[in-house]
This record gives structure tokens, C-alpha cells and sequence, in this order.
């Protein structure tokens, strides 16, 4: 169940932004090939989020997306930089919630997620489903409370039917 604003995690929204910009360059992206995501996960993760009251995002994520999707001198990186601003840039479109350094590190699922990943367990959970495909953070957000819900889990339950 989808409660409120949807947060992505570092590897779904670069997903969501490389398919968005060119649907083609899934097969072949650097961060994508090792998780054969298909066309039909892209359109999967799409209508869920176009179902959502929009998407949440904390710094933390949008850096770690902007240093994943590639260089800002490579041509092809260009466009993904390009609809990540535009994206940011519309009113409505995205909503960047701030979470404090210190508040993240001070979180026991710091230890083994890191920084970004920790800074996602923050939020109140009423607010925001997380959506990921990391199985560790996917563990943590569940035993902290927090609405979440694992692509890869929905995304094959979606080939079966």
C-alpha cells in the first residue's frame, strides 16, 4: 500500500531517470546492467509513482543519483543532469526533505547502510512509502516502521501475472 509521497532509493531514481531520458539506455547503462532491469520494470516503477501523491527526496539520494548517472562532461550524461533540474525545478514535482548528517550517523542502521541509505529511515514514517531494491534497507525501513516496499519483490510478482 502506497501511503502519501513515494521516496526512491539511490538506485530506483537513477532508474527512473535513465529510462525517462531514453528508455534504451537501461540495457546498457554502467549502474543499471547488473540488475536486468527490463522496459516493463521502467513502466511498472512509473505507474506507481504517477500513482502517488509525487515523489519525496532527500540530498543525500539526489547527489549519490547525480554522481551515478555519469560524467558532466559525457554527452549521453548530459540529458540525464538535464531531466534531473527539470524535475527539481518544476513546482510540485518533487519534494526535498532535509535530514541532518548527525541524525543520520546517529541511527543504528547507520553502521551497516550508510549514510544515505540511514537518512531514509528518518523521515516520519505516516508520511512517505520508501521504495527500494536494496534488501537490507528494505529489512530496516520495515523493523523501524516505515512503509516500504521492495520493486524487485512487485516487479516479479508483476511478470507472473
Amino acid at each position: 500500500m502506497i501511503l502519501g509521497r513515494i521516496v526512491l532509493d539511490t538506485n530506483l531514481l537513477v532508474f527512473f531517470v535513465v529510462g525517462l531520458v531514453d528508455i534504451r539506455r537501461i540495457r546498457d547503462h554502467k549502474r543499471l546492467k547488473g540488475a536486468l532491469y527490463r522496459e516493463v520494470d521502467h513502466q511498472l516503477l512509473c505507474r506507481i509513482v504517477s500513482g502517488s501523491k509525487g515523489l519525496a527526496l532527500t540530498p543525500h539520494v539526489l547527489a549519490e543519483t547525480s554522481n551515478l548517472l555519469g560524467k558532466p562532461r559525457d554527452p549521453q550524461s548530459f540529458a540525464y543532469f538535464e531531466f534531473l533540474k527539470a524535475l527539481l525545478s518544476r513546482d510540485g514535482g518533487v519534494e526535498e526533505f532535509h535530514v541532518a548528517g548527525r541524525t543520520a550517523v546517529g541511527r543504528p542502521e547507520y553502521r551497516y547502510l550508510g549514510l544515505t541509505d540511514a537518512a531514509l529511515l528518518v523521515q516520519d514514517p505516516g508520511d512517505f512509502t520508501l521504495i527500494t531494491v536494496d534488501t537490507a534497507l528494505h529489512l530496516a525501513a520495515l523493523q523501524a516502521g516505515r512503509a516500504c516496499i521492495n520493486f524487485d519483490h512487485i516487479r516479479h510478482l508483476a511478470v507472473r501475472s
